[in-house]
């Protein structure tokens, strides 16, 4: 969460000396998972029909942490906010993709 909240107060930042309007209404989850996509390429996964997992970039297989809402009914796409890996490769925090939102 306190990297969430430095990245926020640097881009803040950054657009007061650009002289940039800050936005007055906040942005929709779309647009945020949008902007987030371009930095985390590595983070989208597509679930294999056979099993509980995802297979991203470079053929790395995750799987949605068991405390997520999404482990129970996993989307067909996902983009994780962070991979961990323990006994095996965790995605945490996956929103579920439309993928007609994001593959431009």
């Amino acid at each position: 969460m306190r990297e969430w909240q430095d990245i926020y107060t640097q881009l803040r930042q950054v657009v007061k000396e650009l002289g940039l309007p800050i936005n007055s209404e906040p942005a929709e989850y779309r647009e945020i998972h949008t902007a987030l996509l371009t930095g985390l390429l590595s983070h989208i996964g597509m679930k294999d029909a056979d099993k509980q997992e995802f297979t991203g970039a470079r053929n790395a297989r995750f799987s949605i942490f068991p405390g997520s809402g999404l482990f129970k009914k996993p989307p067909k796409w996902t983009m994780v906010a962070e991979l961990v890996e323990t006994s095996r490769l965790w995605g945490v925090l996956p929103p579920a993709l439309s993928r007609s939102g994001w593959s431009r």
